[in-house]
């Protein structure tokens, strides 16, 4: 089984307040404009992914990672570049919110199969896959056998929901 992480999610709290105007000043690929969202919007074209700053010092970084430790580094190096801007940082609390992952199987889902062993919701009136829900994970699994994870809040959740949902869709494939 290949799970393809696409997006992962942190955030993190820098333990002062951060003057926006200043960052901005400082810094290119920002975008702040206080009338239209309090915080700044950064994309950084070396480090990756896209950070927001708010004025009250914390941070969400969002943003295609191979694996959780590559959106962990992300988030340390905007932090890290920040300081270096002349911010005092201190990196409080770094914290996981949520992981988006994709994966195949082998061969096609039916989706009215899927309803009617593992409880999934298909309204093929409204969206045409079928929905699973498992321990706060979400599954998207569409005809073609390609499942797109949402809510993965762990790496306990990826190794273990994950595995198990595929483990079940394989065996259902036809």
């Amino acid at each position: 089984m290949a799970v393809r992480i696409t997006n992962v999610v942190y955030t993190a709290d820098l333990g002062c307040e951060i003057d926006l105007c200043r960052l901005v000043s400082k810094s290119g690929h920002i975008v702040y404009d206080p009338r239209r969202f309090t915080g700044a919007v950064w994309k950084h074209p070396v480090i990756g992914g896209c950070c927001l700053v708010f004025p009250n010092g914390k941070i969400s970084v969002t943003g295609r990672a191979d694996n959780l430790r590559d959106g962990r580094i992300r988030t340390r190096r905007y932090a890290r570049l920040m300081q270096r801007k002349g911010f005092s940082i201190r990196l409080v609390c770094l914290k996981l919110v949520t992981v988006s992952a994709f994966f195949e199987v082998n061969g096609n889902l039916s989706m009215d199969v899927l309803a009617k062993y593992l409880g999934a919701m298909y309204e093929p009136e409204l969206f045409p896959a079928a929905m699973i829900k498992r321990n706060r994970v979400n599954f998207t699994c569409f005809r073609n056998g390609k499942v797109l994870v949402t809510g993965i809040k762990s790496k306990k959740d990826l190794d273990t929901v994950v595995l198990s949902v595929y483990m079940e869709l394989e065996l259902l494939s036809q």
